[in-house]
């Protein structure tokens, strides 16, 4: 039960401590993106695998994005296939998402089944998507006022 949060606004964005609201969902790590008009943060709770490779927000210096993610990917193996024969091994469903959307940009979400929180940021287009499952089993909670928007796993953070 990881925590996902951050703010988007037109000025120097502020948190307020939304991230501090979320520790009890992600005591393993509390990790954080931030630019001029954006914050993204994200609370670890690690159940499997290596911690490090599951340590968020995920960002490259060779991609424009930028995710935080909640949630567990059900069709791991169809991804394998998809991304690249060197991740046949790999079971950290942050990284095969990461990967995915590398791959596939905004598109990643035809290609995933699960239940999922997820927070998308294009550097290069300055352009953020929040996307949820179907059957919201992994919330997503967002509020836009004074020209700011704030979202968060747990409407309490807001």
């Amino acid at each position: 039960m990881c925590g996902i949060y951050g703010i988007v606004s037109s000025e120097s964005p502020v948190l307020c401590n939304i991230g501090s609201h979320l520790n009890h969902r992600g005591p393993d790590y509390n990790g954080e993106y931030q630019d001029s008009h954006i914050i993204i943060g994200h609370t670890l709770l690690s159940i499997r695998g290596d911690e490090l490779k599951s340590r968020q927000p995920c960002s490259d210096a060779n991609s424009p994005w930028v995710m935080a993610f909640n949630g567990q990917l059900y069709n791991t193996n169809e991804i394998k296939e998809i991304i690249s024969k060197e991740f046949l091994n790999e079971d950290i469903d942050t990284v095969l998402l990461y990967e995915l959307i590398k791959l596939k940009g905004w598109h990643f979400i035809d290609y995933i089944e699960g239940m999922f929180s997820i927070v998308l940021y294009n550097t290069e287009k300055k352009l953020l998507k929040l996307y949820r499952d179907e059957s919201g089993q992994k919330h997503l909670y967002y509020n836009l006022s004074y020209n700011k928007l704030s979202f968060a796993s747990e409407i309490e953070a807001l």
